[in-house]
């Protein structure tokens, strides 16, 4: 169950996948911050004040998402995020609420800019045809990725219709690996989504001053970090203990 109320979605209007368009900012520049989630209606007033809108599928403003990531047995795609390397990329699969599943290749270029390609599935089985696909959108060898571990979560999405910046809530984060789980209890992670050549700083500002921590670090390597111990982390270590210290905030 999500812990977001309806009460605070309710405030937007909404709209449907159909107002986002099939490809919306596949090709973006992406901003991260942190909060506790007790800050969240303060966030969500911010932007229901500033004539953002909602998305709705099916009924329903805060969707459940479930994702299955894949590496190589030495963590390649990992270790490339911790290094800070340009070029990088994640493979995924992710499943909506409605249903619907895509593979997903996703790269952080070095000018700062992600890129994502999908293809539609019908299930999550890393077939022939996906491994085709990744060698068309990879240098990396499909046959040496595996699956590893699977994040679910619940999100808002908002979308301004006259900037077309997008911004996504992600809350109730659960990651399991193995018989691993760990929940990120109390922590909201937001995403403001920008088109390439967008210089619009201002709903980063706004951002910035609700005091809300700015970070890269994604959902793939928090998990990676807490379920495979082994691996090095030293470079998120101070960003992981930030996460702590917010989710635990009164």
């Amino acid at each position: 169950m999500s812990t977001v109320s309806d009460i605070l979605l309710n405030k937007f209007n909404s709209i449907g996948l159909s107002d986002l368009g099939e490809d919306a900012l596949l090709t973006r520049r992406d901003t991260k911050f942190v909060f506790n989630i007790k800050e969240m209606e303060k966030v969500l007033d911010l932007f229901a004040d500033r004539n953002w809108s909602i998305l709705e599928v099916g009924g329903v403003r805060n969707q459940f998402y479930n994702s299955i990531y894949l590496d190589t047995a030495d963590y390649e795609c990992y270790q490339h995020h911790h290094n800070n390397r340009a070029n990088r990329k994640k493979f995924r699969f992710r499943r909506y609420q409605n249903g619907t599943s895509f593979f997903e290749i996703k790269t952080k270029n070095n000018k700062g800019i992600t890129e994502k390609e999908r293809c539609l599935v019908d299930n999550e089985e890393y077939n022939k045809a996906i491994k085709i696909f990744v060698n068309q959108g990879s240098s990396l060898n499909p046959e040496l990725l595996e699956k590893n571990i699977r994040v679910s979560y619940h999100r808002i999405t908002l979308f301004h219709l006259v900037t077309k910046e997008k911004i996504t809530i992600d809350t109730d984060v659960k990651i399991t690996f193995n018989e691993i789980v760990y929940n990120l209890e109390n922590v909201a992670i937001l995403e403001l989504k920008q088109e390439q050549f967008n210089k619009n700083l201002d709903t980063k500002r706004l951002l910035q001053d609700l005091g809300l921590l700015e970070t890269g670090l994604s959902k793939y390597c928090i998990g990676i970090m807490e379920c495979v111990p082994h691996v090095k982390h030293n470079q998120f270590k101070r960003k992981f203990r930030m996460l702590e210290k917010i989710g635990k905030a009164s």
